[in-house]
């Protein structure tokens, strides 16, 4: 899957679904190239994670199911997806908290609905 392209959240699903072994955390590594991988912890110092653009340590266990069961939890995939294309797009680096990074697209949203909420009710008073 590469996210300088055109990467869909089937592409995500499939890479998800080839991963071996889905108890314990994973690293998900884009690097410099949009090229998205996924490694479980091995172990990794954050130095060795330093050549890439950025990364998420996930537990995909009980989320996305590594494996035959990838596509058990729609909506984290959806919000896996939506995580990876907005650090490409706004070029975040280093260790990403996909927490934060969920929180923080909500807000946003919210914000944004919030705003046109108002001007549709402004407009219908005038």
């Amino acid at each position: 899957m590469n996210l300088s392209g055109k990467a869909t959240l089937n592409d995500l699903c499939s890479l998800v679904a080839d991963c071996k072994g889905y108890l314990g955390y994973h690293y998900i590594i884009v690097d410099h190239d949009g090229e998205v991988r996924i490694q479980p912890d091995l172990g990794q110092t954050s130095q060795q994670l330093e050549g890439y653009r950025f990364y998420f340590y996930t537990l995909l266990h009980g989320h996305a199911h590594p494996g035959l069961e990838s596509n058990r939890n729609q909506k984290y995939m959806n919000q896996l997806f939506k995580n990876l294309v907005y650090c490409w797009q706004h070029r975040m680096n280093g260790k990403i908290s996909q927490e934060e990074l969920s929180r923080l697209q909500n807000n946003s949203f919210w914000i944004h609905n919030r705003k046109f909420a108002r001007t549709d009710v402004a407009l219908a008073e005038a």
